[in-house]
């Protein structure tokens, strides 16, 4: 991964969606309210990029979906309920 073009090697083990909501969330609580903001944010938590384990979701959602009893279902679960609205609702809840 790059952050404004620098290669960042200590976030090994960070799931993405986190790392990007913390990312936007800092550029809105950093930012001048009295001046505009546009800040496109998309989320790539549904889209898969590991050809081995394709579906990942962090265990700390699994975990709340446990009544799901197939598990790549219980895993595609998890990561919905990691997108854009769960990370910022529970960024600022």
């Amino acid at each position: 991964m790059c952050f404004y073009l620098q290669v960042v090697y200590n976030e090994t083990g960070t799931y993405g969606t986190d790392l990007f909501t913390r990312e936007a969330d800092k550029v809105l609580n950093d930012h001048d309210g009295s001046k505009p903001l546009f800040l496109y944010f998309a989320q790539q938590a549904v889209h898969v990029g590991n050809g081995n384990n394709p579906l990942q979701a962090p265990k700390k959602y699994l975990d709340r979906l446990s009544y799901i009893g197939d598990e790549k279902r219980r895993t595609f679960a998890g990561i919905r309920k990691h997108t854009l609205s769960w990370s910022l609702y529970t960024s600022y809840t």
